[in-house]
């Protein structure tokens, strides 16, 4: 209702602003954001958490890479599996070579060549899963300097057999339509564990 009585703040002159809480002080309209880096899902989360929801993403690219190339066939996509660790950059360059990226990658033509029916028929392929669970998390299997090769294998022991993940570096391949020079998974296989004599462990 109308007046001419003067204003009256009482009620309201001593409010001030609620301070946003940790984690909610962005606007996700603007930002695409729902939670901002300060939140404690971010802060207070458990040593080794990030990687962990990375390899879980980045194994679930891989199952619908496999079940896409299974039942159809490649359509030219490709999956960041992580990237070098400076140690090993430095091993390399130590043999001679630069490194154009540090960027591990597959695409599903290699997935397909891995997993294709011939090589599973003798016994020499990994099982989709062996495949998934590998390329998901290259940090937990031990790494070789193929020296004849100039590339990389990620070996998993598994019993009797072996499991063999190579990686070509300096490989040019089509990511988003661009060509660019990363270090590309090539092929996988089950190996006799003595061939790993034939490389050089980098520690």
């Amino acid at each position: 209702m109308q007046t001419d009585e003067p204003a009256n703040d009482e009620l309201v002159r001593n409010l001030y602003p609620v301070p946003a809480q940790p984690g909610l002080e962005n606007n996700p309209a603007k930002d695409g954001k729902i939670f901002s880096d300060t939140h404690p899902y971010f802060t207070q989360a458990y040593q080794g958490a990030e990687k962990a929801v990375k390899a879980s993403v980045t194994r679930q690219q891989l199952v619908e890479s496999i079940r896409q190339v299974k039942y159809n066939y490649p359509v030219g996509k490709t999956i960041r599996l992580g990237k070098l660790s400076d140690n090993v950059v430095k091993f390399i360059e130590n043999k001679g070579i630069t490194l154009q990226s540090k960027d591990l990658y597959v695409s599903d033509h290699r997935i397909a060549h891995a997993l294709r029916d011939s090589k599973q028929g003798l016994g020499k392929a990994v099982s989709p899963e062996q495949l998934a669970d590998a390329l998901s998390d290259l940090g937990k299997l031990d790494l070789y300097w193929d020296d004849l090769q100039k590339g990389l294998w990620f070996i998993k022991g598994n019993g009797n057999q072996t499991e063999k993940y190579i990686f070509r570096i300096n490989d040019k391949i089509k990511i988003n339509g661009k060509k660019q020079v990363v270090n590309e998974f090539i092929t996988s296989g089950i190996i006799d564990s003595s061939n790993i004599n034939m490389v050089e462990e980098i520690k």
